[in-house]
């Protein structure tokens, strides 16, 4: 295919038979929202990354998958230094027989491709282990999570009320969960909401009717005091993992932590270049009492 046809704009593809290959790709497309070329070139894991950017450019021609127009501000400020981000497009949609998701703005490409970053990096290092694999939100859902939980609008979404404070909504940037393969059942599964966080965020506030990450993390130990995590999803415990921005913010992090009357073991944090170097499932993390540990 023409490597010179413009990058927003469709244009008839060729005739082309649909590979499994190509399945993949668009299926990968829509378990991470959004994911770069270099994601699913590393996630794919075989063939050469310039075939890859051939069948990534005819499967989006051929409306499987997306180029979300909002990245076009990124593009044209770094030309040639970023990847194309690629969503999921009707004929993608139809071909899995899931919604389309709607158009998105920048902002939201940059935080969702960096929670795609860590879960793609979870399922890398899985894969580099050999004994352990990453269990998506989509098995989570289809296997764990009760039918009652399964029919609301947001299903990954629920509010709880703090200690002797208010409701709030809580909503994990993912849910996912890790399948240790030579344990045995019963003790072989560990479950994780997992926030990442860019340092936009207030660390602490005077008011919990304000957002901050000290309510966001007061609103995770509710959820655990009150076992809603068994409810909503059939989990008996859970951990919440927390990439940041850099060592400064994460010390940050674990002060807010140490704030709370329990449950610290509840917490593991981890700034974005260390975990990227491999602090993923056998690396160390520091937990909410401020000591390394693995998760």
């Amino acid at each position: 295919m023409d490597e010179r046809l413009p990058r927003f704009r469709r244009v008839k593809p060729r005739p082309f038979i649909l590979t499994s290959r190509d399945r993949r790709m668009v299926e990968l497309v829509e378990e991470f929202r959004l994911l770069s070329s270099e994601q699913v070139i590393a996630l794919l894991g075989d063939g050469s990354g310039q075939q890859v950017l051939r069948r990534l450019q005819l499967l989006y021609h051929a409306r499987f998958l997306d180029r979300p127009r909002s990245q076009i501000v990124d593009l044209v400020r770094s030309p040639g230094s970023r990847p194309m981000v690629y969503a999921l497009g009707s004929a993608g949609a139809a071909l899995l027989g899931v919604k389309l998701p709607k158009q998105v703005g920048l902002e939201f490409i940059d935080h969702t491709l960096g929670v795609a970053s860590v879960l793609a990096a979870f399922t890398l290092s899985c894969r580099k282990h050999g004994d352990v694999r990453v269990i998506p939100w989509r098995e989570i859902l289809e296997e764990k999570v009760p039918e009652e939980t399964r029919r609301k609008k947001q299903p990954d979404s629920w509010r709880v009320r703090l200690s002797g404070g208010p409701m709030v909504g809580i909503t994990p940037d993912a849910i996912f969960g890790l399948h240790y393969l030579a344990k045995p059942e019963g003790a072989n599964r560990s479950w994780f909401f997992l926030e990442v966080d860019r340092g936009t965020m207030p660390v602490m506030r005077k008011r919990l009717s304000e957002t901050s990450v000290y309510r966001k993390l007061l609103a995770y130990h509710a959820t655990a005091e009150q076992a809603l995590q068994t409810e909503l999803f059939g989990m008996k415990t859970f951990r919440v993992l927390t990439v940041t921005t850099g060592e400064k913010r994460l010390a940050s992090l674990v002060e807010a932590a140490k704030k709370l009357p329990s449950l610290h073991g509840l917490y593991f944090f981890s700034d974005e270049e260390s975990f990227l170097k491999g602090g993923t499932i056998r690396g160390a993390w520091v937990n909410g009492r401020g000591k390394e540990v693995p998760i």
